[in-house]
């Protein structure tokens, strides 16, 4: 059975209308508040999330917090790698990957996998977001 969890962190949250984000609320089901393990970044209007390295000596008590939902049906990730700009048909390198993390669902304080889509470039030239929490800029 494929795995139909998505944690998200962005523009894709509950609290957002955009396009996007209306067509993936009615298609998913919001599980509850949740969070990884990873720092969070501006890359522009959208924020950008990445993993703790599993060798690093830095702080292992930094999250990303977000939302977990359940999908529907999985061809959903298709509309969604589309609007990350990670699909196959989109240019490489890739802004973002979807790939399978462990995230911890706060209200149940329980760990599973999901998909999260992390961001691939570098991000030394972008603001770190050091309370991992994203607020849009105004």
């Amino acid at each position: 059975m494929p795995n139909l969890y998505l944690f998200v962190y962005g523009t894709l949250m509950s609290a957002y209308q955009n396009e996007m984000a209306r067509h993936f609320h009615q298609n998913a089901n919001l599980i509850g508040e949740a969070r990884m393990r990873g720092f969070l970044y501006q890359v522009s209007w959208y924020p950008g999330a990445v993993m703790i390295p599993n060798d690093s000596s830095l702080n292992n008590n930094q999250w990303v917090y977000g939302e977990l939902w359940e999908l529907k049906e999985h061809a959903l990730f298709d509309a969604l790698d589309r609007y990350e700009e990670c699909s196959a048909q989109d240019a490489l390198p890739h802004e973002y990957q979807r790939v399978l993390q462990a995230i911890e669902v706060i209200g149940l304080h329980r760990t599973l996998d999901a998909w999260v889509y992390l961001y691939q470039k570098p991000v030394d030239a972008l603001e770190q977001i050091t309370a991992g929490r994203f607020r849009p800029q105004s």
